[in-house]
């Protein structure tokens, strides 16, 4: 809490030496980066998909949050040159009024971006969570047996052992989901619980290749598996190799996935399919869930 005082403070003493127009510009920055990532995200990925082998999706998201950048930077580049600071008023009352008002809108500035470094601080934790083997040292005891079946402690090799930043998103996460902050977070965060979820479960699921082995015995996924490229990227020992090692950066880059990603039949069939059921089944969390109940009743 004390980090987050001392992060609005300085953007409020920013937002002072600023002066409210360029303060306001600021605040209105972000707002107009928001809506141009928006509109050019869906119309990215064919005019980059020459020089990124990525999928769609993954284009989509990176060229959207560099044109947002771009607008951010545009929008305050601009203001810097039609509105001047505080420190350039010559009427005491007239840079008491810019400061006083800058600080205002500095404050609601720097609370903007707190908020969106401790949502996009949770979503990288969690996945980074997933990744972590049940005997991580600041994990406690529940977190550990949820993760137990999705990895296997005598074949988790060295080489599959997490980095440090992996470590680090992680503990930060840990740390902002406990106390006071953590409550309140959860009630201002606009991305829903159920998402966080499936995130984590996805995360465990890509980190097992037992699990992903379970994942398409589930009794939906003959859909899936039907069509000729998933059926392809399943039987593709590299791809598993490299989800095995959690190697993300090469699987997107993999033209196998690409081709699965941007096909419209693949994407029709992920969005019908259910997803959090099979994932249950493949991590084997349902027949957990009914174990811990049985042994709570044993010991009734």
């Amino acid at each position: 809490m004390a980090g987050a005082a001392i992060f609005v403070l300085l953007h409020a003493i920013k937002g002072w030496q600023l002066g409210f127009p360029r303060a306001f510009s600021r605040l209105a920055a972000i707002g107009t980066a928001y809506v141009a990532g928006l509109w050019a995200a869906p119309l990215s990925p064919p005019a980059v998909r020459a020089f990124f082998k990525l999928p769609d999706v993954a284009l989509s998201v990176i060229c959207g949050a560099v044109v947002g950048l771009l607008t951010y930077l545009g929008v305050i580049l601009v203001a810097r040159v039609l509105f001047k600071k505080t420190s350039d008023q010559r009427l005491i009352i007239t840079r008491l009024l810019f400061g006083a008002t800058g600080a205002v809108v500095g404050s609601l500035t720097g609370l903007l971006f707190l908020w969106g470094i401790v949502i996009t601080i949770r979503v990288l934790g969690t996945i980074a969570e997933s990744q972590l083997p049940p005997s991580s040292s600041f994990e406690g005891a529940e977190i550990s047996e949820v993760r137990a079946k999705a990895f296997d402690s005598e074949n988790f090799s060295k080489d599959s052992q997490p980095n440090p930043l992996t470590l680090g998103f992680a503990r930060l996460k840990q740390s902002l989901s406990t106390g006071v902050f953590g409550s309140l977070l959860e009630a201002v965060d606009p991305i829903p619980h159920d998402a966080y979820r499936i995130m984590d479960k996805i995360g465990r699921l890509v980190s097992s290749p037992e699990a992903v082995k379970r994942f398409f015995d589930f009794s939906g996924a003959e859909t899936l598996i039907a069509h000729p490229k998933i059926r392809t990227l399943v039987a593709n020992r590299e791809i598993a190799l490299l989800a095995e090692r959690r190697n993300f950066q090469a699987l997107l880059g993999s033209e196998l996935v690409i081709a699965a990603a941007n096909d419209p039949e693949v994407a029709h069939l992920i969005q019908t399919f259910p997803l959090e059921k099979a994932l249950d089944f493949a991590l084997d969390i349902r027949s957990e869930e009914n174990s811990k109940a049985s042994s709570g009743e044993l010991q009734l």
